[in-house]
C-alpha cells in the first residue's frame, strides 16, 4: 500500500499547477492517511476536481494489483522516494558495482562497423531537436517536438539511435555525456508485472535495468518477476534520472557540477500498449510515456536542479500510433527515413576492412542493387560473405558464395515480406496485392492515407505493416527493389487481365535488358532501354490503378527531356 511520503512525492512529481500542487499536500499532510484511504472518487473529486481523479487511482490501483496476483512484483520494499536509499538498492543488484552502462547498445559491434550511410537528413534534424533539448527554456511546443525514427522492418531506425553519440556531436553537446537504449522486443517484451504500474514506473525500472544490470546481473524477465520492488509502481522518471546520475557522480564519470547529458532511446515504441499498463487517465499508455519524458525534457523542476539534461527518440514500425498522441505538453516529429541508393550502400561497404574487395565481384553489386537499399538486408548480406573471406588472403568471393549469402537473406528476408497482422493472425498478401503495390510505386501517383486499396487496408495500416513507404513530403509510394525483382518471377500466364500479363512482361524484360547488364556496359548504353521499359511500366501500372486517362506530365513525372 502507498504510504503518505510517497503520496507526496507523486503530487510533487506530477501536479503541474503550484496552486493546486501546495493545496493538494497540505491536505493529505494535515490528514491521517487511513483517512485519506477511505475517501471515496468523488471525495477526492469534490475536493480537487480533476486532480482528485488522480489521487484516487494513484492510491486504489488495487483492483488490478489484487485480482491479479500474479502479476505484483515480488522484490523487496525500497524507500524509493529516497534516491540514496534506491541506488544502494540497485548497486546490490549489480554483480560489478563498478560497471554502469555496461550493456546499452542493441546492435552488435561486427554491424555497427559497417558505417551508417544515407541517414544524414535524419541525423540533422535530431541534431536540430537535440540543441533545443540542451537549452529548452522558453520553446514553444512545436519547438520542442520528441523525434521520432518509423517505417518499414530492416530500414536503420535502431541503428540511427545507436548513433546517438554522432547526434550529439551535430548538436554540439558537451560531455559528459551516455546512451542507453530501452527495447520492448527480443527479450525485453512487455512483461507482466507491468501491468501492475503505471507506464512511467514500468519504463524507469527498465531505464534502470539497462544502465544497472543489463550485462551485470539477472536476466530481463527474472528479474522483473523476482527483483523489482514489490512497491515499485510509486518509481518516477526524475528520481530514475537522479539515481543514475548520483551512480555516475560516485564512479567519477561526473563531477557534482557537471551537466549530465543522457541520450534515451525507446525501440519498437509500438509494442508499448502490450503491456497493458495502469493509465493515467484515458489516454493511451503510449501518450502517456511521452508526456513522461516531454514533462523531464522542458520542466523547470527538473532539469536545472538536478544538472541532468535528457535527450529522447523514439523508433518503431507503427507511425499512426506515435501520430495520433497529441497533448498539450508533448508532440511527437517524424524523422525522414528513405530506402538507400547504390551509392551509398557502397560507401557503407567501402567502409569495412574488406568492403573494397568484395565490391570487385559483379554478383556481389548487382544483389546489392537487388536487395533495394534495406539496410538490414544488405548488411546481413555483407557479413555473410565477411565471413566466407575472413580466413583467406583473397578477399574477393566466389560467385558461389555471393549466390549463397544471397539466396540466404532472401529467404529470411524477402520471403517472409508482406504479411500484416489482421485480427491477431498475420496474414501474406497475394501475388495480386503485391502487383498493386507494384503498380502505385512506378505510377509515381500521390495516395491518400485514410484510402482503401489492397485487403481493405488503408494506406496508413500498409505503411505501419512495414509494407511500403510512403513519402511524407509528397505522400507517393515506395518499395524495396526486391519485391520488383520478386513479382518480375511470377508467370503471366497465371493471370487472366492483359494489363497484369504486359506489366510482368516490362518488369522481365527490365530485369533482364537492363539490370543484368548495368555492370557490364556503361550506364548511358542502357538509357534508351531503361527508358522505354520504364513508362511501359508506367502506362501499365496507371491501367492496373484503373486510371485510363492521364496527362502528359503524369506520365513523364520525374523524366529528364532532352533536345
Amino acid at each position: 500500500m502507498m504510504a503518505k511520503k510517497e503520496l507526496l512525492q507523486w503530487v510533487e512529481a506530477n501536479c503541474s499547477s503550484e496552486t493546486a500542487k501546495e493545496c493538494i499536500k497540505n491536505f493529505i499532510e494535515d490528514s491521517p492517511f487511513g483517512a485519506l484511504l477511505k475517501m471515496t472518487k468523488e471525495d477526492w473529486k469534490d475536493e480537487f476536481q480533476r486532480w482528485g481523479t488522480f489521487i484516487y487511482n494513484e492510491l486504489h490501483p488495487a483492483i488490478p494489483m489484487e485480482i491479479d496476483q500474479p502479476n505484483r512484483p515480488r522484490g523487496e520494499q525500497v524507500d524509493i522516494s529516497d534516491p540514496w536509499a534506491l541506488l544502494n538498492f540497485m548497486n546490490m543488484q549489480m554483480i560489478d558495482v563498478s560497471k554502469l552502462f555496461a550493456s546499452c547498445r542493441l546492435l552488435s559491434e561486427e554491424k555497427r562497423k559497417i558505417a551508417f550511410s544515407g541517414r544524414e537528413a535524419a541525423i540533422n534534424q535530431a541534431a536540430e531537436k537535440f540543441k533545443v533539448f540542451a537549452d529548452p527554456f522558453g520553446k514553444d511546443k512545436e519547438t520542442r517536438k520528441l523525434p521520432v525514427a518509423s517505417g518499414l522492418s530492416g530500414l536503420g531506425k535502431t541503428r540511427l539511435m545507436d548513433e546517438w553519440e554522432r547526434i550529439f556531436d551535430e548538436a554540439d553537446v558537451l560531455r559528459p555525456r551516455f546512451g542507453v537504449l530501452v527495447p520492448y522486443y527480443n527479450g525485453h517484451n512487455p512483461h507482466p508485472v507491468e501491468k501492475s504500474m503505471g507506464i512511467e514506473a514500468s519504463f524507469s525500472w527498465r531505464l534502470l535495468y539497462r544502465v544497472f544490470i543489463e550485462g551485470n546481473g539477472k536476466e530481463f524477465s527474472d528479474w522483473f518477476q523476482d527483483y523489482l520492488p514489490r512497491n515499485g509502481r510509486a518509481l518516477t522518471l526524475r528520481t530514475a534520472l537522479e539515481v543514475i546520475r548520483m551512480k555516475a557522480v560516485s564512479l567519477g564519470l561526473v563531477r557534482e557540477i557537471d551537466l549530465f547529458h543522457m541520450f534515451i532511446g525507446v525501440d519498437e515504441y509500438q509494442s508499448i500498449e502490450d503491456v497493458n499498463g495502469i493509465k493515467v487517465n484515458r489516454e493511451p499508455l503510449l501518450q502517456d510515456l511521452i508526456n513522461a519524458i516531454g514533462g523531464n525534457v522542458e520542466s523547470e523542476s527538473t532539469s536545472p536542479i538536478n544538472n541532468i539534461r535528457i535527450y529522447p527518440m523514439f523508433a518503431g514500425t507503427d507511425f499512426s500510433v506515435i501520430s495520433i498522441v497529441s497533448s498539450s505538453k508533448t508532440e511527437t516529429i517524424r524523422l525522414p527515413m528513405l530506402l538507400l541508393n547504390s551509392f551509398e550502400m557502397a560507401r557503407s561497404v567501402e567502409s569495412i576492412p574488406c568492403g573494397i574487395d568484395l565490391l570487385k565481384q559483379t554478383p556481389v553489386r548487382r544483389h546489392l542493387f537487388y536487395l533495394g537499399g534495406v539496410p538490414r538486408w544488405f548488411t546481413e548480406y555483407i557479413l555473410l560473405l565477411v565471413k566466407d573471406v575472413s580466413g583467406r588472403y583473397d578477399k574477393v568471393p566466389t560467385v558461389e558464395e555471393a549466390e549463397k549469402a544471397f539466396q540466404s537473406v532472401k529467404i529470411q528476408y524477402i520471403a517472409a515480406w508482406g504479411k500484416i497482422n489482421i485480427d491477431g493472425k498475420y496474414k501474406a498478401l497475394e501475388p495480386i496485392d503485391f502487383i498493386k503495390l507494384a503498380a502505385f510505386s512506378f505510377s509515381g501517383l500521390k495516395v491518400v492515407l485514410n484510402s482503401k486499396v489492397i485487403e481493405n487496408l488503408s494506406w496508413a495500416r500498409l505503411r505501419d505493416s512495414s509494407v511500403c513507404l510512403i513519402n511524407d513530403s509528397d505522400s507517393r509510394i515506395s518499395i524495396p527493389y526486391a519485391i520488383i525483382h520478386e513479382i518480375a518471377s511470377y508467370k503471366p500466364a497465371e493471370f487472366s487481365s492483359r494489363v497484369i500479363k504486359r506489366f510482368i512482361e516490362c518488369l522481365k524484360g527490365l530485369v533482364e535488358k537492363v539490370d543484368l547488364l548495368m555492370y557490364d556496359k556503361s550506364p548511358w548504353q542502357l538509357w534508351e532501354v531503361f527508358g522505354a521499359y520504364f513508362h511501359a511500366l508506367r502506362i501499365n501500372a496507371f491501367l492496373i490503378i484503373g486510371r485510363t486517362t492521364v496527362k502528359a506530365r503524369e506520365l513523364f513525372e520525374g523524366a529528364l527531356i532532352n533536345g
